[in-house]
């Protein structure tokens, strides 16, 4: 998800979902239904273009370190955990 929210990210209102999954590289299927997750969790927001079809824009930053449901996720320390 993080690879194609970069994408979405420096392609402001240009790209078309199914132009950001193939910018974004790897299975299309996954591609795509990240996207979706990323529009469900309003990290990106879809809108529609001068050409009428439907362009994606970053709302918000997604970075798998900063999602606690992400492997890849990185806890700083801040939680306080009472034992």
């Amino acid at each position: 998800m993080q690879r194609v929210s970069e994408v979405i990210e420096q392609h402001q209102g240009e790209l078309t979902k199914n132009q950001a999954a193939k910018r974004a590289g790897g299975r299309k299927e996954s591609t795509l239904m990240a996207i979706d997750v990323l529009v469900l969790e309003k990290y990106v927001t879809p809108s529609k273009g001068r050409r009428g079809y439907e362009v994606l824009t970053s709302a918000k930053r997604y970075r798998e370190k900063d999602d606690e449901q992400s492997d890849r996720y990185v806890n700083n320390g801040n939680d306080f955990t009472a034992e």
